[in-house]
């Protein structure tokens, strides 16, 4: 006399039975169904984990706060080299911990952008593209840094996905190419001239640009940047040797 259980697994249940064999014959024991929720969420065709929405918002909250991150420790390099209105330890900290903007009205002043008194990132970086600024001046550090912190601010988003599809590749690509050629048909070298012209012709015209830019050719544009910051006195040093000493120490310390 043997017993033998038989298991029938499906998505959301499970179906059980006991049958006894005595000799040629089989006696059903007992039998049924334990139904369960499924362990992944169905949508049309695809099937995706029930923890992916909530990992989903929990990258878009860590990036978010690295961004913080990042800005932070550029003002406090800013602020010891004297390259933004003063903001102290304590200021920055209740920003990191507790969200706690800046208010310092300075401060404020600096980073805003303001239309009828020039005060426009993207001005900043033309001028520091085209002139060499007296940095004995308050004034003109001031502009130097906001330029730095408008790297941060605009630095793009690189992707560590390893499974990038040639479609999104090719996708990249032809962004980048169009985006070059629009610059070298505006007589362009660097992405911040572009821009300024844009700006300087109209104001929606860059926003519309800023939008349609995918966010892998910012990127590659950053690392572009990056390699040229000489362009804005810092890279090999020949407008502001200073400046150039502070991208030196601090290039291990924020990643512009």
């Amino acid at each position: 006399m043997t017993k033998i259980l038989g298991i029938d697994t499906g998505t959301n249940s499970l179906g059980w039975a006991i049958v006894e064999k005595k000799a040629e014959q089989y006696c059903l024991l007992d039998k049924g169904v334990n139904i369960f929720q499924e362990g992944v969420n169905i949508d049309k065709d695809n099937e995706s984990s029930k923890a992916a929405e909530r990992t989903g918002y929990r990258a878009i909250r860590v990036r978010y706060y690295r961004i913080k991150l990042r800005k932070i420790r550029l003002l406090h390099i800013l602020t010891q080299h004297h390259l933004c209105p003063p903001l102290t330890s304590w200021e920055l900290r209740q920003w990191r911990l507790k969200s706690i903007y800046p208010t310092d009205e300075l401060f404020m002043q600096w980073q805003r952008t303001d239309e009828e008194k020039g005060q426009n990132p993207y001005a900043y970086r033309h001028l520091c593209l085209h002139e060499k600024l007296d940095l004995t001046q308050v004034t003109n550090r001031y502009i130097l840094g906001r330029v730095f912190y408008h790297f941060a601010q605009r630095r793009g988003f690189l992707s560590n996905r390893k499974d990038q599809s040639s479609e999104d590749v090719g996708v990249v690509k032809d962004g980048i190419s169009a985006l070059s050629e629009e610059m070298r048909e505006a007589g362009c070298e660097y992405l911040g001239d572009y821009f300024y012209q844009l700006y300087e012709k109209d104001t929606q015209t860059l926003h519309r640009t800023q939008r349609t830019l995918p966010q892998r050719v910012s990127c590659h544009l950053r690392k572009a940047a990056i390699g040229r910051l000489a362009r804005v006195g810092v890279g090999e040093g020949h407008f502001y040797p200073a400046a150039f000493e502070i991208s030196k120490k601090t290039s291990g310390q924020v990643r512009i």
